[in-house]
């Protein structure tokens, strides 16, 4: 009887100090990454080349469409401003046509004490060209006076000609 062991003294083997460990994840993937040689990298160094390459198309999309975005909605904010203004130059065009119509400025020229010029008390002034600036020279044309002229009237204001 003497060469069986009891159960309780079973002799285990000696682990090999070169050997992974189950328990020890970290070793695993320490051993085995150091054992991978170039040619078994290439396949995940193309993958990772493809998913950062698609990366960055999809990064230079969105900042393209973003900013195409921003551009629509500062056009759209654009046109609704060009409206409003072209409705608040047509309300200034009818207002300039209303307050120069002739009846209105002929009553408000009496108003102010101004009265019509008659022909006898119209005095017109020659000046030579380049007399009163000397930088234009004296072949321009003469332009007509966009301004109407005026006489002092005998109460001491304007006459509206």
């Amino acid at each position: 009887m003497g060469s069986a062991m009891p159960a309780y003294r079973k002799e285990y083997a000696v682990p090999d100090p070169e050997a992974p460990k189950a328990h020890d994840p970290a070793a695993l993937f320490e051993r085995s990454a150091a054992r991978l040689t170039a040619r078994e990298l290439l396949p995940m160094a193309a993958i990772l080349l493809l998913v950062s390459a698609l990366a960055a198309v999809i990064i230079v999309y969105l900042t393209a469409f973003g900013r195409l975005t921003a551009q629509g909605a500062r056009e759209q904010q654009l046109d609704r401003e060009i409206s409003q203004l072209r409705g608040f130059n047509a309300g200034l065009v009818g207002d300039v046509a209303r307050l120069q119509r002739r009846d209105r400025l002929e009553r408000e020229a009496r108003r102010l004490g101004l009265a019509p010029l008659e022909p006898d008390r119209t005095e017109r002034l020659e000046v030579p060209a380049g007399a009163l600036d000397p930088v234009l020279p004296a072949t321009l044309p003469r332009r007509q006076a966009a301004t109407p002229a005026y006489d002092r009237v005998a109460m001491g204001r304007a006459a509206l000609n």
